[in-house]
């Protein structure tokens, strides 16, 4: 539970301001500004950074548990939106290669970085590699930040990159139980419902639904696309039409009772996995 200081008042009002210009520019200027966005969050507000604890640390364990089925050892891999780079470091043993890929210049390295592990920077929406030559793309808590034009676009430059057969896992929370960012904690700041949701006005600057996350992944031609639910590591696929079908049935229960839910985020946490 997050105590609502005056410095957490701050924090919001930051993400809300710059999160608006994200929304409103256009996208070549939007690829120069998630940089800096993120640079001046992390100068005004390094409290809230990601750091080393045993809760990342348990996130990575568990999520090299679900992993491991989909790599070998000749396995080129990409984390995009890596942080502290705790999963990466956990899975680099069970893969050839693995690239961190981020709007931030620099890797946190640390004498621990693997020798398999690289480093590439980003604008937030380019994949730096060539067509046809990554086995398998994952990314955690990271296209909620981007603009939804930017995210069609890094989807498709993931497309690209992979080679046929090769796969993607992308996991983004759930707007049915949104919002997740700083939205709606503070009465001061907007955080309107439309369509039934409530909507991200923080540095999540579109959170999806299931149905909606399917559609894209169809429109930027992944051949077949699954959906998936659980919880520490232990998933199971499901059809689609099941996994909408309960997202039409939740959408029923009024929004100020999904919001934050942590049962309902069992059941809606995205994680779509994806084939070329």
């Amino acid at each position: 539970m997050i105590e609502l200081t005056d410095r957490v008042h701050d924090q919001c009002v930051f993400e809300t301001r710059v999160a608006n210009q994200l929304r409103t520019v256009g996208q070549k200027a939007r690829t120069s500004l998630y940089s800096r966005v993120y640079d001046e969050y992390a100068e005004q507000f390094p409290e809230h950074l990601p750091k080393d604890s045993k809760d990342a640390e348990r996130i990575a364990r568990y999520e090299t548990l679900f992993l491991r089925r989909f790599l070998s050892p000749s396995t080129t891999m990409i984390e995009v939106g890596p942080g502290k780079c705790h999963l990466a470091f956990a899975i680099a043993p069970l893969v050839a290669k693995i690239y961190g890929v981020d709007v931030a210049a620099e890797s946190p390295r640390t004498p621990e970085t693997p020798p398999n592990f690289e480093w590439r920077p980003t604008d937030g929406i380019h994949m730096p590699f060539d067509s046809d030559s990554i086995d398998f793309v994952f990314s955690n808590q990271l296209m909620e930040h981007l603009h939804p034009d930017d995210a069609m676009a890094q989807l498709r430059e993931i497309h690209r990159v992979l080679r046929k057969g090769g796969s993607y896992i992308c996991v983004t929370p759930s707007r049915i139980n949104g919002p997740h960012d700083c939205s709606a904690y503070f009465d001061d700041l907007p955080c309107p419902i439309q369509a039934g949701d409530y909507q991200a006005t923080g540095l999540h600057l579109k959170e999806y639904t299931t149905r909606e996350l399917l559609a894209l992944f169809k429109d930027a031609n992944f051949r077949s696309v699954q959906a998936w639910i659980g919880a520490r590591g232990r998933y199971i696929a499901l059809p689609s039409a099941i996994i909408t079908s309960v997202e039409a049935m939740l959408r029923m229960i009024p929004a100020g009772r999904r919001k934050r839910s942590r049962i309902l985020s069992v059941i809606l946490g995205n994680r779509v996995y994806a084939t070329k």
